[in-house]
């Protein structure tokens, strides 16, 4: 595509460039003469070799300027894709499911990104319903574009006292305006059972 482009700024620069000139174009022998007339004190001459000069140097230009603005643009672009937010903070609403025991969940984050694939954060939830308990525990995200795998070992608190867990879990990050909206599943393995946490997070970068 740059080629392309390339070769129609040029032909189009050299067109101008020769519609421009009060000259035709010259055969072999009359560039020639032209040249050879530079070295004396012919005006015409010189004129005609200026001119020439003119167009050489906008076919040289034409091409290096579109490249140059291709290239600034690429750099630009492929900065802006690469930034993100050192911060992010988020509420969670959703559904903790323990096989035949449901409750509603809700919960808050924050993630600290270590670069632009990992961050590590903390996270609180508490489940009321059928079920009554907290989840405290610590993810190691990977970041792969909108998409954000984590891992985070923790604690469940409740009235049978505290449990170690692994949680394991994916979301995907839709933004809108400032806020990021993110659908989230999580899997916690607990004392060898297994715990469903499905939700969505609403968050905001800073």
């Amino acid at each position: 595509m740059r080629q392309t482009l390339l070769i129609l700024c040029s032909l189009a620069l050299a067109s101008a460039a020769n519609a421009g000139s009060p000259y035709s174009a010259k055969t072999g022998i009359s560039a020639a003469a032209d040249s050879a007339a530079v070295g004396g004190t012919n005006p015409a001459a010189m004129t005609r070799f200026d001119a020439g000069n003119m167009r050489v140097e906008a076919l040289i230009s034409a091409p290096l300027a579109v490249a140059a603005a291709g290239d600034h643009d690429a750099g630009t672009t492929h900065d802006e894709s690469h930034q993100f937010h050192a911060n992010t903070i988020g509420l969670f609403i959703g559904v903790t499911d323990e096989g035949r025991e449901e409750a509603a969940t809700l919960g808050i984050e924050y993630e600290r990104r270590i670069n632009d694939s990992f961050g590590v954060g903390v996270l609180a939830e508490y489940a009321s319903g059928d079920l009554d308990f907290w989840v405290f525990a610590v993810p190691f995200g990977y970041h792969n574009g909108p998409w954000k795998l984590y891992a985070a070992p923790g604690v469940e608190d409740g009235d049978a006292g505290s449990e170690f867990l692994v949680r394991v879990g994916a979301e995907y990050a839709f933004e809108i305006g400032e806020f990021e909206i993110a659908p989230q599943f999580n899997l916690d393995f607990v004392d060898g059972e297994e715990v469903w946490v499905a939700g969505l997070l609403i968050a905001k970068g800073f």
